[in-house]
């Protein structure tokens, strides 16, 4: 358990109302490689940090969009979300290549 601070609010609580003062200098940059896992990868809007899980990610969402096609059939709900799932991964794509070519 936290110590409260001055104000009666534990270090924890204080923490998670002001997460983004954390650490500014990590806002609005990719991580490094070292950092995360397929899961935080999988789930970030920004592309992951190396081309190769950006690669993996792709594969386990179309295998993912290839279940559900499966399941449900080609209805139009159906490729509306499996057509916006291919454009926000390829525009991910998009912004990693950016990013890795600077590496």
């Amino acid at each position: 358990m936290s110590c409260p601070d001055h104000d009666s609010v534990t270090a924890a609580d204080d923490a998670a109302h002001y997460w983004w003062t954390r650490d500014p200098a990590k806002l609005g940059r990719m991580r490094q490689p070292d950092e995360g896992n397929l899961f935080t990868d999988m789930m970030e809007l920004g592309p992951a940090p190396t081309m190769a899980r950006e690669i993996v990610v792709i594969v386990i969402t179309l295998a993912l969009l290839g279940a559900v096609f499966a399941l449900v059939g080609p209805q139009l709900p159906a490729l509306i979300v499996a057509g916006l799932a291919v454009v926000f991964m390829a525009g991910r794509f998009v912004l990693g290549l950016r990013e890795w070519k600077k590496r």
